[in-house]
């Protein structure tokens, strides 16, 4: 009994004096959802998993989700679970939720990849002309915060 209650105790006291941040809703998952439901991606119900890969592997948390806008519309157009266009899309996933870890895990820690400015990894990713300034409109679109509400005096 004893245990059970020295538990709950350091769980009351790790609750109240845990960071303001760690309680508050992540922005970005908010401001992703709303991105792939503007362009209606069907891949929208997977924006956890998108931000837990990039911080998981502490990449841009904005490239994946505009990768796959561009390479399948955000899950509008693919085959085999392969929503980045991976290897020319001849590769399949077993999910699109493993393919989102995948290549979070390739774009981070491959020698192809690590250690290549944003520029270098997308020119690496897709070498076709247009492609890195295309992707890197689309992350920017990422980049602006949601609007804030203005109080009037």
């Amino acid at each position: 009994m004893g245990f059970f209650l020295g538990l709950f105790l350091t769980l009351g006291w790790l609750a109240a004096h845990a960071p303001a941040a760690a309680l508050q809703p992540d922005p970005r998952l908010a401001q992703l959802q709303k991105f792939f439901k503007k362009y209606n991606c069907p891949v929208g119900k997977l924006a956890p998993s998108f931000l837990r890969a990039a911080d998981q592997y502490r990449i841009d948390w904005r490239i994946l989700p505009s990768i796959a806008l561009v390479e399948s519309g955000g899950g509008r157009r693919y085959r085999r679970n392969n929503i980045f266009g991976w290897a020319n899309g001849r590769v399949g996933f077993k999910s699109i939720d493993r393919s989102i870890y995948l290549v979070a895990d390739k774009l981070a820690n491959s020698k192809y990849y690590r250690g290549k400015s944003l520029q270098g990894v997308l020119a690496t990713y897709n070498p076709v002309p247009g492609y890195v300034e295309t992707v890197q409109r689309v992350m920017a679109e990422l980049s602006v915060p949601p609007r804030s509400i203005a109080f009037a005096d």
